[in-house]
């Protein structure tokens, strides 16, 4: 395989990484959100199914979890082969 070929794969797992890196944002915000209406539903009013936004902020926060680790193996996929080619390792 030649060093543009390698190049190549370095890049996709660098967009990649980028991908799952802007959707761990989104996925942030829409948890802190949620939390967020969780905390006031469950203070100030007297609403039953508080719970249940409270367990959906929890699952979108377990997404976010999983979007990171999978950011941070394209991340070091990306190093790996970006450091073979550029200095020789």
């Amino acid at each position: 395989m030649n060093n543009k070929k390698r190049y190549a794969i370095g890049f996709k797992w660098g967009k990649l990484e980028h991908k799952f890196e802007i959707l761990t944002t989104k996925w942030l915000v829409l948890g802190i959100i949620l939390l967020g209406i969780g905390i006031y539903l469950e203070y100030w009013t007297y609403w039953r199914q508080t719970k249940y936004v409270l367990y959906i902020a929890f699952i979108v926060f377990l997404f976010c979890w999983i979007f990171r680790l999978i950011s941070a193996f394209c991340h070091k996929m990306e190093k790996a082969y970006m450091d073979r080619l550029r200095f020789k390792r």
